[in-house]
């Protein structure tokens, strides 16, 4: 009995703790906007930690469909981070990807489950 309840609470804690999740996301559209904010014209996604020590391991946006940027610099700092990172409450990684693209959805995979989010439900993207 004491295995299948240990092997019970696994699972929970592997399918990602319920329907909450544990990071808030946020979409813009990164531009020079004539006081050289950006080298080149990016979509920048954050995803915001909202617990402490959770692995953040990769941000797909669109199923895969929008083309990640290595790096992306604006006001003269990298704006992406590496992946996998490990981040408190309150951090966040930052990725950018080709500034033509439209979010229609974002996935953060991290060290306990994945979550979808949906533009226009659950964040929305600002910017040109």
């Amino acid at each position: 009995m004491k295995k299948y309840l240990t092997g019970c609470g696994l699972a929970f804690i592997l399918s990602g703790c319920g329907d909450t999740p544990p990071v808030d996301i946020r979409s813009s559209k990164i531009a020079d906007n004539g006081f050289g904010a950006a080298e080149a014209p990016f979509l920048s996604i954050t995803a915001t930690t909202k617990s402490d020590d959770l692995e953040i391991r990769e941000i797909i946006v669109n199923k895969g469909n929008c083309q990640r940027m290595n790096s992306a610099r604006a006001m003269g700092q990298e704006m992406t981070s590496r992946l996998p990172k490990t981040v408190s409450l309150g951090e966040g990684v930052v990725q950018a990807f080709d500034y033509l693209c439209n979010v229609i959805e974002v996935e953060v995979v991290t060290d306990i489950g994945s979550w979808t989010f949906r533009e226009g439900n659950d964040f929305q993207t600002w910017g040109n």
